[in-house]
């Protein structure tokens, strides 16, 4: 998965990438993991299974 397929396209600023961008800050300081790891996994799909059980 790259950046453009999660992010959509990077240029365009909205009221959605705006709260996106603060629940995945919220994500990272609740769990002390960065957005995307080392390998590039990204921070909310290791958290979306976690969250909806």
């Amino acid at each position: 998965m790259s950046k453009t397929d999660y992010y959509g396209d990077l240029r365009r600023v909205d009221e959605k990438t705006d709260v996106s961008a603060y629940g995945v800050l919220l994500l990272e300081l609740i769990t002390g993991r960065q957005a995307l790891d080392r390998s590039q996994k990204s921070l909310v799909l290791w958290a979306k299974p976690e969250i909806l059980m």
